[in-house]
């Protein structure tokens, strides 16, 4: 879950403003490195860790807090979760809050407290390798300095990606045939593709394979497609 705020001139004002980092300082024990999902997924930003995001006049995002995030579907779904930490990413003159959580999954009426109950899910299925939808934002390429590449300093003139929002990502589709749980849940329509003119060279590599036998040597091809013969 993020949030895109505007970084103002006037620290002051940027406190009347929602949502923003808090003044609290982070205490050592809560400190962590960044995690790698998130650095991947945020290319180009710095990264700090804060000890919480003022999220409106009253309620403040932090280490501990138990919250309900909306689903992205037609549905509007929701899930609970709790915050494991918060993260300030930055820039140039942007600035967005990301919040890392551990969902929990919904349970049943409890018959005592007469409460919903939630439960630490243990059910993560798969993970998921996302892109920024550039397309959909317009972003633009600007060619740069120096940039981090595999942790070193680069000595040329790079072209990176600015983007003009943290809010839209799509699916790598190149992830989809790893995992048929996140290929069913992406459920992305696969156009049927003409591989006719791909069957001689398949059916001339099946043919010396046979030829050359071997144990793991497949049938001939008259008993894999009996028409071609």
């Amino acid at each position: 879950m993020d949030f895109n705020v505007q970084t103002p001139v006037d620290y002051e004002a940027a406190q009347l403003e929602f949502p923003h980092a808090t003044k609290a300082k982070l205490a050592l024990k809560d400190k962590v490195t960044v995690p790698t999902a998130l650095q991947n997924h945020l290319l180009g930003n710095s990264l700090f860790q804060v000890a919480g995001v003022q999220w409106d006049a009253h309620r403040v995002l932090k280490h501990g807090v138990f919250i309900l995030v909306r689903r992205g579907d037609d549905c509007g779904h929701a899930e609970a979760g709790c915050i494991d930490h918060v993260w300030e990413a930055r820039q140039r003159s942007r600035r967005s809050f990301w919040v890392c959580y551990t969902e929990f999954s919904r349970g049943r009426v409890d018959d005592y407290y007469q409460m919903r109950t939630i439960t630490k899910t243990m059910e993560i299925t798969a993970t998921m390798n996302v892109q920024h939808n550039c397309h959909l934002s317009n972003c633009q390429v600007d060619y740069t300095g120096r940039v981090r590449v595999e942790r070193e300093e680069s000595e040329e003139n790079n072209a990176t990606v600015t983007h003009l929002d943290s809010s839209e990502f799509v699916v790598n589709s190149a992830e989809l045939p790893g995992s048929a749980v996140l290929r069913n849940w992406a459920a992305v329509p696969q156009r049927e593709s003409d591989v006719q003119h791909l069957l001689p060279m398949l059916y001339e590599g099946l043919s010396r394979w046979h030829e050359g036998g071997g144990q793991n040597a497949p049938e001939p091809i008259s008993v894999i497609d009996p028409e071609l013969v």
